[in-house]
């Protein structure tokens, strides 16, 4: 690897990568693959690809838009070994600016087809047998990625998976950024890459839009997913566990104990002892035993809608004949449909909070859901921040709590 390595950074999980000299890069010996010249106003997008033996090298010019955008990824852990094996270092000057990155070569999975693009748009083809499975692998670790590092990749999509050793892996690289700024970058994307502000270029990725260059998330249910994360708050164990039951029907009365057990912290410690498990088991019909058996199988993949296969179907064997969800699984599925739970009533969502009681039971860990902002506090829940003085004050003061301009400190 003929690259002047200048020193060593780790991921957050240890991986061990290098950062090597710009101005050391033999760019003549180097094939090019691909270079987009590219500006948008005073936006530079210029980028280029480069081949040398089994190594990729993507440099930008020093002013590129996106340059910071691959440091912040890793330094938040957003990107690491699970992400991107195949990565191999940063590229810096000696004006200490992130010109690029090396990485090991890796195989496609997908192509477009454009033949009737004019009429139905672009066709995803596979290229290998593994291409969904790698690519829905992918998918999973990114958006729980997205929650754990609160950042995420605009341009990741099925075309950007690649597949390395055998494990799934990602191209184009740069262009993460903090949640936070999402609404902002939505916005900015939508105003200056315009048909208009195009003119002659021909390199969208979505020319069928009479509008606009292209799309600012690269993949429709990846930006839904972001959405909900922007849009819902994570409930933590103790609002969990205080949480009110139902006493409903239906199975529900096998969970509440016929309304003896009043909160979802009674439901663990009460179905924690054996004997208490053997009553409610004694009482168990094909009627009423649809909660409990979800309750004791935890959280499982694909599991069928208790209406469409009916209630007396939902069997102990039904449910152990699924496939247990991973923990990084659930944390993604909690996001990508959060639960309509009202306030600390537990009301709608009885099967996922009945699964998590059941990881409880077991001495799992808890895994947040998540709720609409504006419901957390709403029924019977206090929010803590009434007995705070003076916030309102400084609400009309033009303090936004929103948008984190205060802090509050004990004194």
């Amino acid at each position: 690897m003929n690259f002047t390595k200048i020193f060593e950074f780790e991921s957050l999980i240890g991986d061990t990568y290098g950062v090597f000299k710009y101005e050391d890069l033999d760019f003549n010996s180097y094939k090019q693959v691909k270079h987009k010249d590219s500006r948008w106003g005073s936006e530079n997008h210029n980028r280029t690809i480069y081949q040398t033996d089994k190594y990729f090298v993507k440099v930008w010019d020093k002013d590129y838009i996106r340059k910071d955008t691959l440091p912040t990824a890793f330094a938040s852990g957003f990107y690491d070994s699970t992400i991107v094996p195949n990565f191999v270092g940063m590229i810096y000057d000696e004006d200490n600016i992130c010109r690029g990155y090396v990485t090991e070569e890796c195989q496609q999975l997908f192509i477009k087809d454009e033949t009737d693009r004019a009429d139905t748009g672009s066709r995803l083809v596979r290229l290998t047998p593994n291409s969904d499975k790698h690519f829905n692998e992918m998918f999973t670790r990114i958006k729980a990625k997205t929650i754990q590092s609160n950042h995420f990749a605009y341009d990741f999509c099925e075309y950007h998976t690649y597949e390395f050793e055998g494990k799934p892996t990602l191209i184009d690289l740069e262009g993460v950024y903090s949640c936070n700024e999402y609404d902002d970058l939505r916005a900015h994307h939508y105003n200056t890459y315009t048909r208009q502000n195009a003119g002659s270029r021909v390199d969208g990725d979505y020319l069928e839009s009479p509008k606009f260059f292209s799309d600012f998330m690269a993949q429709n249910n990846y930006q839904n997913f972001i959405r909900n994360l922007l849009a819902t708050a994570p409930i933590n164990l103790e609002y969990f566990l205080n949480m009110e039951l139902q006493h409903g029907s239906g199975g529900k009365e096998i969970i509440h104990n016929d309304k003896q057990i009043k909160t979802v912290r009674e439901a663990v410690e009460y179905f924690s002892d054996e004997k208490n498990r053997k009553e409610a088991e004694s009482k168990l019909t094909d009627k009423n035993h649809q909660y409990w058996n979800c309750m004791w199988a935890e959280f499982r993949k694909n599991v069928e809608g208790h209406h469409e296969k009916g209630w007396e179907n939902m069997t102990k064997e039904y449910y152990d004949s699924l496939e247990m969800m991973t923990d990084e699984e659930i944390q993604v599925a909690l996001v990508d449909d959060p639960v309509n739970f009202f306030g600390g009533f537990l009301k709608h969502g009885y099967h996922r909070a009945v699964a998590m009681i059941g990881r409880l039971i077991n001495g799992k860990e808890y895994i947040p859901f998540y709720m609409p902002e504006a419901e957390v506090f709403k029924g019977n829940v206090e929010n803590p921040l009434r007995y705070i003085n003076y916030l309102d004050m400084m609400d009309i003061m033009g303090f936004q709590r929103e948008s984190m301009q205060y802090v509050i400190v004990l004194s």
